[in-house]
């Protein structure tokens, strides 16, 4: 139970890990190296889609990439 409850709070504190893997996945459409990216905490989308768009998409990908990850 205690571990539970830990796992919960993390998961409120953080983006959920299937968004972050949903985008990481979007992201690997444009580039080969956004796997970088899973091995940091994202505590929302926004961070994690600037950051590959900052360091790791290509900027004529850049509005597709957004595109496939508005719902985020």
């Amino acid at each position: 139970m205690k571990y539970l409850k830990l796992f919960e709070q993390f998961i409120s504190e953080n983006l959920h890990p299937d968004k972050v893997l949903d985008i990481l996945d979007a992201a690997a459409s444009f580039c080969d190296d956004a796997e970088v990216a899973a091995n940091h905490e994202w505590k929302d989308a926004k961070t994690l889609i600037d950051y590959l768009l900052s360091d790791h998409i290509p900027k004529e990908d850049h509005d597709k990439f957004k595109k496939m990850v508005e719902k985020y």
